[in-house]
């Protein structure tokens, strides 16, 4: 297929849209080209956008800033990999310690409980004792009153 343009400087927009299509055109009815991707539909639609709002067509800018923009999103990338693997072995260490603290907790929840129990015991141990004193004090006052009434019966006071 041979194509046919003429090419000026200040050609209409009109006029340079019609030669992207000429080419688009072109490449559709021979695909089997090295240049047909660079003259596929979607990039002369954006190319044809860009003449009708006066912005230039610089394709060789618009890779190298794509290029940069995927280079810094790879370093993001890789930077969040890092961070995310950092943050996984701090998740697992901090799962480890959780552990760890629930073990003591339980530990310290069975000695608290025994320590309870103990404390019950010796409270109930304490109130039997107060409470055999008391009768303990009771049988010595009893004794006392005998004494007393035995000394009077005698009359030695």
């Amino acid at each position: 297929m041979e194509i046919k343009f003429k090419i000026e400087d200040n050609m209409s927009k009109e006029d340079e849209i019609k030669i992207l299509k000429k080419l688009q055109n072109a490449f559709e009815h021979n695909p089997n080209n090295y240049l047909a991707s660079l003259f596929h539909g979607q990039l002369i639609a954006w190319c044809e956008r860009r003449i009708k709002d006066d912005f230039p067509i610089d394709i060789y800018e618009m890779w190298e800033s794509t290029e940069k923009i995927l280079s810094d999103r790879e370093a993001q990338i890789k930077e969040m990999k890092r961070e995310f693997n950092f943050l996984q072995e701090r998740i697992g260490a901090l799962e480890q310690e959780i552990s760890e603290k629930r073990g003591k907790i339980s530990l310290l929840e069975e000695t608290n409980k025994a320590n309870q129990d103990a404390t019950v015991d010796l409270l109930n141990k304490v109130r039997d004792l107060e409470a055999q004193l008391e009768q303990k004090d009771m049988q010595l006052m009893t004794l006392k009153a005998k004494i007393f009434d035995l000394l009077m019966e005698g009359g030695k006071i």
